[in-house]
């Protein structure tokens, strides 16, 4: 029953294609951070790489993924518990291309393996959180691209005020790395949760066929009678 249930709340988000883009996003960032001629460039071409693939967030709760059907239907209507199931599913499917690239690039420009995953993992999952929140209350293509502008003005925002304590663009060395880590996935944590309450609040209900109003029967008149 449980699963049958999962199942269910999985329904209907492309698995199949997540997976192969996520199988293509680590071939395609590997060959492209490993063939850079300057190893710092290589680091940047990564870091941005996981900027991309969070937008696939999108997807899980674009209007056109769960589109308003009739009353009678065999699928559950998604709630709260069915957009937390598939971040779940996407963070662990978009989560271990990261560390395998993290890994493969070790000691490339200076970085070990565990900084590139301290850099990497809060950035995924800040684009995926607010893909999660923009896609909802819009599409999946204009939800991505107001999370990619948001995101991007973001780390515009601490490359002009370096005394932010949010620098998307930190470095190891540099004062604000571990304080940035930490509001990063404060930030994403508070964009999932308010993804998840507006849905407990509002929800998508199903369409429900409005009944037309019944024209008013005209009465017989006052003294009138039947015809035999």
């Amino acid at each position: 029953m449980t699963a049958t249930l999962i199942r269910h709340r999985l329904r209907p988000v492309p698995w199949r294609w997540l997976a192969l883009v996520a199988a293509g996003w680590f071939l395609l960032a590997g060959l492209l951070a490993t063939g850079a001629t300057d190893p710092g460039d290589g680091v940047i071409r990564f870091r941005l790489a996981v900027f991309l693939l969070g937008l696939g967030a999108a997807v899980l709760t674009a209007p056109e993924t769960d589109p308003a059907r009739d009353v009678l239907r065999a699928a559950p209507v998604p709630l709260w518990r069915t957009l937390a199931l598939r971040l779940a599913g996407w963070l662990a499917l978009g989560t271990p291309p990261i560390l395998a690239l993290a890994v493969l690039l070790d000691g490339t420009g200076g970085w070990t393996a565990a900084d590139l995953a301290r850099a990497a993992l809060p950035s995924f999952l800040l684009v995926t959180a607010a893909s999660f929140l923009a896609a909802r209350a819009m599409s999946g293509l204009v939800g991505g691209a107001c999370a990619t502008g948001a995101v991007a003005a973001l780390g515009l925002a601490g490359r002009m005020w370096p005394q932010l304590p949010l620098q998307l663009g930190s470095v190891p060395a540099a004062p604000h790395w571990q304080t940035s880590r930490a509001l990063t996935v404060a930030v994403s944590v508070l964009l999932v949760v308010m993804t998840l309450y507006l849905e407990h609040r509002t929800g998508r209900r199903p369409s429900t066929p409005r009944r037309r109003a019944m024209a008013p029967q005209a009465r017989p008149a006052a003294g009138s009678r039947a015809r035999p």
